[in-house]
């Protein structure tokens, strides 16, 4: 920077520091008047090696400090503060970054400062994330799916349109995802906690909901299925099919019976009235052929009618005993049936529906609960390297 021109030389930005500098022959001079040595400055960027060292050890050098950022980029010369004292400096000062101006949006030389700071930012934001932040980052994004397709089907199964259940569900998903991150920034800054407490008591509120509606997603799913393997097993089972058997034999004879039940009647309905119609003796007191034949009739059809209605009883009995059997057939045949439910109960001791309820509990609380809880772990994380990147210079 010995020559002096009228235009700016190109600026640059320090993705570690944030600061911007400028490059000299055999020196960088940063915007917050510290000049350290090109070739170290160039060999540390090389080996992707920290920067911050340089700057603190030039801050620590009265014979690196104060010098004129706006004037050297102007004129390309150094030139110290008339402001600055030159003396030793003990503790680094806070640097107080200044936006670019507009001279160097128009730089041709390198990319405008402020696009290529955005993109860098975002680039050096994912990049420095550990393997724990991106893991948990992923768990905590794809719990939140999960959390947003169950609070959706619980919704719209409920009766709500589906628009009205997504957007419910994800203002939910998010709300609890960010509410205690968010609690925590009142709390700290000790500025209207009550905020805060508001926050995390919502927060909670939300997650119960979200938990209670995937419990019974998940229940209404897993019984809808536990009933058709049971109405498969049951159709299978030799046992049902005999009794079922029976009874269709049983109602087709039930059937016959009582179509003979109403013949019988009709025909002693028939012959009472030949009866009546043929009852008065002649001179000599005795009943026509008519009647006589009628009468027989008439009796040989009331034993019958007699005889069928109670075979109809004993039918009806043999049913009620067939039916209560199927019960009993169908109720072994699902018992029969072993599930892992079934299998896990035989050996620890636990009830079958307990264990089933666990199982419905599971992801409802690793989806709604480790969702919010990843997410602020992730966040919480970002805020402490946020907070130590800035104290390193």
């Amino acid at each position: 920077m010995a020559e002096k021109d009228t235009k700016p030389v190109t600026v640059y930005l320090d993705e570690e520091t944030d600061l911007h500098y400028i490059k000299g022959v055999t020196k960088i001079l940063f915007d917050n008047g510290v000049v350290v040595d090109r070739a170290r400055f160039e060999s540390y960027v090389a080996k992707k090696m920290p920067t911050s060292p340089l700057i603190k050890e030039a801050l620590a050098d009265p014979a690196s400090t104060g010098f004129d950022f706006d004037y050297a980029r102007r004129a390309r010369e150094l030139k110290r503060k008339s402001d600055t004292p030159v003396a030793k400096i003990e503790e680094p000062p806070v640097v107080e970054v200044a936006p670019p101006v507009d001279i160097l949006v128009k730089e041709t030389e390198e990319k405008p400062i402020p696009e290529a700071h955005k993109a860098k930012a975002l680039f050096s934001s994912v990049s420095s994330m550990n393997d724990s932040e991106v893991i948990l980052g992923i768990i905590g994004v794809f719990s939140m799916v999960m959390s947003m397709y169950h609070s959706f089907t619980f919704l719209t199964g409920s009766g709500k349109p589906v628009w009205v259940a997504f957007i419910t569900s994800m203002i939910m998903v998010l709300f609890a995802a960010t509410a205690f991150h968010s609690s925590k920034q009142f709390f700290v800054a000790n500025i209207r906690a009550v905020f805060g407490l508001l926050l995390t008591v919502i927060g909670i509120g939300v997650v119960f909901y979200l938990v209670f509606s995937t419990i019974a997603v998940n229940y209404d799913q897993f019984t809808v299925k536990e009933l058709i393997k049971q109405t498969t097993a049951v159709e299978s089972s030799q046992a049902v099919k005999t009794v079922d058997n029976s009874i269709s034999t049983n109602d087709t004879a039930l059937a016959q019976v009582s179509a003979d039940i109403d013949s019988y009647r009709k025909d002693s309905d028939v012959w009472q009235a030949t009866m009546s119609q043929n009852s008065t003796p002649d001179e000599n007191g005795k009943f026509s052929i008519v009647y006589s034949v009628a009468s027989r009739n008439y009796t040989l059809a009331q034993t019958n009618l007699k005889a069928a209605i109670a075979k109809r009883d004993a039918l009806y009995n043999a049913k009620t005993v067939q039916i209560e059997k199927k019960d009993t057939v169908v109720e072994t045949a699902k018992a029969g049936r072993e599930t892992v439910y079934t299998l896990m109960s035989s050996k620890i001791g636990i009830k079958e529906s307990t264990i089933r309820f666990i199982v419905y509990t599971i992801p409802a609380t690793f989806f709604d609960v480790v969702s919010p809880l990843a997410l602020s772990i992730v966040l919480l994380l970002r805020d402490e390297q946020k907070k130590r990147k800035e104290e390193k210079v």
